[in-house]
């Protein structure tokens, strides 16, 4: 018999059941004491309110009616409060794409969604982000008119009610497991594995010390794909060849990760000058750390 507590959220993993979570907590924020639930009424008071604060913004008071519209013109989350309209682009672990964010806005602008014309200046977006969010995703959402709420700013608002209701709990729970398995990387001892968060951290982290950090993520393959961080050095010409970093990782097969280096189009005789010098600077910066590979691929 398991002595484990079922979670909803094991299964209900998607973005279409973050949504669900979303629209139900904004629908708590504004009941009226006749449908009181004390701390879904707070909880979902204090979510509405941090959504707000990313804009500056206050929630308007004494509100009559709140509107909520979910998968609207594509647009994951739709609420209106009085003259504002939140405007929620929910992701778990996937990323913008496609120049979605801008449609959306535009959507909301031009009085093509269901909560009419709105005017620019009352349009809250919001870039609701509960995976691990790479630093160059992070930097072109800020170019945007949309503020970022990643799984930091929902836990801040889930902890203090999380025992107060049991999809709060579960919810709540689920982002923990999530929050905890990234930061698992900094447990590292001999013999721990590590698995996909695990690295995502360790990506997260290094990101902030590197050298001009590329996108990093899941890249797929024939062998069924890998985690890389990409990155790129002080030393790179822009007459000459690209030269960059590559950590890969393959959390199902033990003891795969690799640093690589990658070389850029060139002759053949620059290429393998540029091979052996790189090969060179790694194991001599590795300082008998960095296990020679048993082949060079050119």
């Amino acid at each position: 018999m398991s002595n484990i507590r079922p979670n909803i959220f094991s299964y209900a993993t998607k973005e279409l059941s973050q949504d669900a979570v979303i629209c139900w907590l904004i629908d708590w924020s504004w009941l009226d004491v006749e449908y009181q639930d004390e701390p879904l009424r707070n909880c979902g008071q204090k979510f509405v309110e941090a959504l707000f604060k990313k804009h500056g913004k206050e929630v308007p008071k004494d509100l009559e009616k709140v509107e909520i519209w979910k998968q609207n013109e594509k647009i994951d989350v739709l609420a209106r409060f009085g003259k504002y309209v939140l405007l929620i682009e929910d992701k778990t672990s996937s990323g913008d794409h496609s120049d979605q964010l801008m449609r959306y806005y535009e959507a909301v602008g031009q009085g093509r969604t269901k909560a009419k014309e709105v005017a620019e200046k009352n349009i809250l977006p919001i870039y609701l982000q509960t995976g691990n969010q790479p630093l160059s995703d992070r930097q072109k959402i800020k170019k945007t008119p949309y503020k970022i709420f990643d799984r930091g700013d929902f836990l801040e608002v889930l902890r203090p009610y999380s025992t107060k209701h049991p999809i709060l709990t579960d919810f709540t729970d689920h982002l923990e497991k999530w929050e905890r398995s990234t930061q698992s990387f900094k447990e590292w001892q001999k013999g721990y594995k590590w698995k996909g968060h695990s690295w995502e951290g360790f990506y997260l982290e290094l990101e902030k010390i590197v050298v001009r950090p590329g996108w990093w993520g899941w890249t797929n393959n024939r062998s069924g794909g890998f985690a890389c961080f990409p990155w790129y050095g002080r030393e790179i010409k822009q007459d000459g060849p690209s030269v960059y970093l590559q950590l890969e990782c393959y959390p199902s097969v033990p003891d795969s990760s690799k640093l690589c280096f990658k070389v850029g189009p060139c002759d053949k005789e620059l290429q393998q000058e540029l091979k052996w010098k790189w090969h060179n600077r790694i194991l001599q910066a590795g300082n008998d750390l960095v296990v020679k590979p048993q082949v060079m691929r050119v």
